[in-house]
């Protein structure tokens, strides 16, 4: 498998709440909630590492906002999905909404999610 390397940063102008209102304008449909975690986890992931450089390139609350919608996505999806704690617990996070994820279309590469 070849790497992905991102080159800027996935949601950069965007807000949560961009986010959240393109998912209300779709109804919440599992489509669409595939592609916003698929963005959501990139960018969060970006911004969080950016706490790292010297000086730091973003701040926490920035960073714990993108990771509460995060969280909302992946419990969504989860849902969705039908998978149990049980499941999760036994395969983590990554591992049980990836055969979702990829019926959707989508697929982890090197720790970025990305359209097929």
């Amino acid at each position: 498998m070849e790497d992905l390397i991102l080159m800027k940063e996935p949601l950069e102008g965007y807000t949560p709440s961009d986010v959240e209102q393109y998912l209300s304008q779709r109804n919440n449909d599992p489509d669409s909630v595939c592609y916003a975690l698929m963005l959501v986890t990139n960018q969060f992931w970006w911004i969080e590492d950016n706490l790292y450089d010297d000086p730091p390139t973003t701040d926490r609350a920035t960073v714990d906002a993108w990771g509460k919608l995060l969280d909302k996505l992946t419990a969504q999806i989860l849902t969705l999905a039908n998978i149990q704690q049980e499941d999760v617990e036994r395969l983590g996070i990554l591992k049980a909404i990836t055969p979702y994820m990829n019926a959707h279309g989508f697929i982890n590469q090197s720790g970025w999610w990305r359209k097929k």
